[in-house]
């Protein structure tokens, strides 16, 4: 994936990503060509994850941050995990669309109704429409579900494409739909539909569920979570945090990769496809062979991370208690690797390190009660 990228770079054309993608008119899903390179760049251009573009992600992160953590004033037990949703999809739409929605939007709630029901589409039981796409029209369950699902998604790409269209009183953050407009080479309804899915739902499923498991992660090991409040005191005392502080917060770093790899939410990559016959150590895989990268098998082999099954954030810290260099780290690829690597890696890395160094900053976690740890599998 890495270093042949190019002939392992394809995309699996099954028929549910085909009626998911509305025809392979996602980044996500699309063979790489002339218009998945055209999207891929608006996306990346639109993001803005560079230069003065993080600073502008940083502060509409940090404001929807403090609106979330305002949901953890709690004395009771409570679940963290719709707090943290809003606020992840409260980020994406605002870099996205440029605009700031409230939780009770409609366009909200269409976000967090796609995002529920996508897995579903691309469960195994819908995996017989692949071989027999027809009976995505037999009224069973399975096909209801996946109906629901791909529902759900048109009606969250057609909402954002209506309102950003006819949005003239965008913010001062130009969202990715400025730089559709603005660009060049043209890009017909369908394919910027397709950008809006890539950018919404690829940009908030993952995010939401490793920053929930940090939280776990932070209750499970109070000895941990003491170290991390310890370096944030230590760097930021009471002032907010910046994305720059992460530089001298090894631990927290550390923490945050070993979280991903531990939990590794995606146990498998989006499946690739290779574009032409190649041999891999020894062994010939002809042309459209699909490639399962298994990174739940990569970030828990022995060979790569030494007992795996603990979870212990000094495996990415050097004798001095700095971080290792990221060619001592290349086995851990939470956002993939190639070509393919996910467009939102460096969105994600900011929410990640600001929502949790803030959210230290003002609380200690607990478990609801003495010796009652997180259920990681729910």
């Amino acid at each position: 994936l890495v270093t042949s990228g190019d002939d392992y770079g394809g995309r699996v054309q099954g028929a549910r990503t085909r009626i998911y993608s509305n025809g392979f008119k996602t980044i996500t899903f699309r063979n790489p060509d002339k218009e998945w390179k055209t999207m891929r760049r608006i996306a990346q251009k639109g993001l803005k994850q560079y230069g003065e573009g993080i600073a502008n992600i940083e502060r509409i992160s940090m404001e929807e941050i403090r609106e979330c953590l305002d949901k953890f004033d709690k004395t009771e037990a409570f679940d963290p995990y719709d707090a943290i949703e809003d606020m992840v999809i409260g980020i994406i739409i605002i870099v996205s669309m440029g605009v700031k929605l409230g939780v009770d939007d409609p366009l909200h709630q269409k976000i967090k109704l796609a995002e529920k029901l996508t897995p579903f589409a691309f469960a195994v039981d819908t995996s017989y429409l692949d071989l027999v796409p027809w009976l995505r029209n037999i009224p069973i369950e399975a096909t209801r579900v996946f109906n629901d699902a791909i529902d759900a998604v048109r009606q969250m790409e057609s909402e954002i494409f209506q309102r950003s269209m006819s949005n003239l009183e965008r913010s001062n953050i130009a969202g990715v739909f400025d730089a559709i407009n603005s660009n060049s080479e043209h890009l017909d309804e369908s394919f910027i539909k397709g950008v809006t899915n890539d950018i919404t739902l690829a940009g908030t499923v993952t995010t939401t569920t490793q920053i929930s498991s940090m939280v776990a992660l932070t209750v499970d090991y109070p000895k941990v979570q003491q170290k991390l409040q310890d370096e944030i005191e230590r760097v930021i005392g009471q002032r907010l945090p910046t994305y720059e502080d992460r530089r001298s917060m090894p631990y927290m770093e550390a923490f945050i990769l070993e979280s991903m790899r531990y939990m590794s939410e995606a146990a498998l990559s989006v499946p690739h496809a290779t574009l032409k016959d190649v041999t891999l150590r020894g062994y010939f895989i002809p042309k459209g062979t699909q490639i399962w990268p298994n990174l739940y098998g990569l970030h828990h082999d022995e060979r790569f991370f030494p007992d795996p099954y603990t979870f212990k954030p000094e495996r990415f810290l050097d004798s001095k208690g700095e971080l290792i260099p990221a060619d001592e780290r290349k086995y851990l690829m939470p956002f993939g690797a190639g070509k393919r690597v996910c467009i939102g890696e460096q969105l994600a890395r900011i929410r990640m390190f600001l929502f949790m160094t803030t959210l230290l900053q003002r609380y200690t976690l607990c478990p609801e009660r003495e010796g009652c740890p997180p259920n990681y599998d729910s």
